[in-house]
């Protein structure tokens, strides 16, 4: 799984990439919105951390061409805007998710896991579920796939 982490402020930046990479994830950073939007336009994300207050190009103007261009990676903005409605208006342009700075490192790993497994179609926690997707215990993503029997629903060797 892969994420893009879109954050112009180096050492926030820097603890969100290490925690990533903790729990498996490749991450591929970018500190301003230009860079932020051609990798993000690339289309290998799994998910994506953006920044609203971003050097060049906002947080935003990357979420609104992100969406016009048809991709629809899951987006969690950072913001430290908490009013109603620019929470219900980012929302409404086509992010996710968002999460209000400061923020708690093991509540952002968590909503990108979640992100992560209702844009695959996967379920919560960890085991083996319908998708035909078994999961790592440890940090709640998936670990591989195999195929079911259709009589049963058993994993076939």
């Amino acid at each position: 799984m892969r994420v893009l982490l879109v954050e112009d402020e180096q050492r926030l930046a820097e603890n969100i990439v290490a925690a990533l990479r903790e729990t498996g994830l490749a991450v591929d950073h970018a500190a301003d919105g230009e860079a932020g939007s051609l990798l993000a336009e690339q289309g290998v994300h799994d998910a994506i951390v953006l920044d609203l207050m971003l050097p060049g190009k906002s947080g935003q103007g990357v979420l609104q061409d992100l969406r016009r261009r048809k991709l629809h990676t899951p987006v969690l903005i950072l913001t430290a805007q908490e009013s109603k409605e620019s929470i219900v208006n980012l929302l409404d342009a086509g992010a996710d998710d968002y999460l209000s700075k400061p923020f708690d490192l093991g509540e952002l790993l968590a909503r990108i896991k979640a992100l992560i497994r209702r844009a695959k179609g996967f379920y919560a926690g960890a085991g083996v579920f319908g998708s035909g997707i078994e999961y790592c215990a440890a940090n709640g993503l998936p670990a591989r796939s195999f195929s079911r029997s259709p009589a049963h629903g058993i994993p076939n060797s």
